[in-house]
């Protein structure tokens, strides 16, 4: 499964494929938005909740990744189509 978060202000996709949400990966979404909002307070962007607001994330996975936890047997099994 991948992340990408898309800003809610500008519409700019601020991280694209991510395997996790890591420290590097949050402060990438962070520096994003102190650009796109200088208005915006810096304290208020510490906490995970309060950042993730003023994003859209979104999960992707992949087929090879999904057949290898056994996603697409599942999905199958539930009726979806790949």
């Amino acid at each position: 499964m991948t992340f990408s978060a898309c800003c809610t202000h500008c519409e700019t996709e601020a991280l694209s494929d991510a395997a996790q949400l890591s420290d590097a990966e949050v402060a990438r979404m962070r520096n994003h938005l102190r650009a796109c909002v200088p208005s915006l307070a810096t304290d208020r962007l510490r906490e995970l909740g309060a950042l993730l607001h003023h994003f859209q994330v979104t999960t992707t996975t992949t087929p090879e990744r999904g057949a290898a936890r056994g996603e697409l047997a599942t999905a199958a099994a539930l009726g979806a189509t790949a």
